[in-house]
């Protein structure tokens, strides 16, 4: 070998796999790659269960998993809301059970036949739990890493549950886009040529609509306070702005010049 194929040979960058290690039962476990600083570890401390909680969603965010919680434990004799045990699984873990087919009998009547349904729990075994301290710390006890299917891939994070989330700049955005005439949908094809595409959204276009129907269930009928309370602002700005309003017998908003 000269020295021109040995100094290529040393140029040449090896790329670690995510690992497949094989569970007691014989079946692969795949256990996403991610940053050892963000990885959990058993004995871990954290000061609240909230913190430590917190700590491990952002971790299956990374990793591409949504993470559920799972059995939670009281003390005996303790304050309200200090868990003494919480686990955190998988949104995968466990299997749901499979609906039994309703027989209805009758004239006209006909068997029902259950709604298909994606199935969406394959017992992966991925999980962590937290125990509290007698110091009100929590720690790790139990942590297991591998996941008996494929995580999501980089491209497919915004789709998780925990990323379809509106940030205040977004609902700030919506609303004003409310002022012009548009809706949810058009609100948020806005935001997302702004943003630059739809992986740089965050949130889903549902999100958007639901939130314009939030806002206009929030308003209800107090449409009509906002419009004269809109002028009252305008008149103590400019003294000479002038304006008056009529309300009908049901107390709404009728005329107004």
């Amino acid at each position: 070998m000269n020295s021109s194929q040995s100094s290529n040979a040393n140029s040449i960058t090896i790329v670690t796999t995510p690992s497949c290690p094989v569970i007691p039962s014989g079946i692969n476990e795949f256990i996403p790659p991610c940053n050892e600083e963000i990885k959990p570890k058993l004995h871990q401390m954290f000061q609240t269960l909230k913190e430590a909680e917190d700590f491990y969603e952002d971790y299956a965010k990374v990793c591409g998993f949504e993470p559920r919680l799972g059995t939670t434990k009281l003390p005996t004799r303790g304050a309200a809301g200090e868990y003494k045990l919480s686990n955190v699984l998988c949104n995968r873990a466990g299997f749901r059970e499979v609906p039994k087919e309703k027989n209805v009998t009758g004239e006209g009547s006909s068997t029902s036949q259950p709604r298909t349904r994606m199935i969406t729990r394959v017992g992966c075994p991925a999980r962590i739990q937290f125990t509290r301290q007698d110091d009100k710390t929590y720690k790790v006890n139990k942590f297991h890493e591998g996941h008996n299917h494929i995580t999501t891939s980089p491209n497919s994070m915004m789709f998780l549950k925990g990323n379809k989330n509106m940030t205040s700049v977004q609902k700030n955005f919506v609303a004003k886009a409310a002022r012009l005439k548009l809706g949810g949908v058009k609100a948020f094809r806005g935001w997302k040529e702004l943003s630059g595409g739809y992986n740089n959204v965050g949130a889903s276009e549902n999100n958007f609509k639901n939130f314009v129907r939030d806002m206009k269930k929030y308003i209800d009928d107090f449409d009509g306070q906002m419009f004269i309370e809109n002028f009252m602002r305008k008149k103590e700005m400019c003294k000479t702005f002038y304006f008056n309003f009529q309300v009908d017998d049901d107390n709404k908003l009728c005329r107004v010049f």
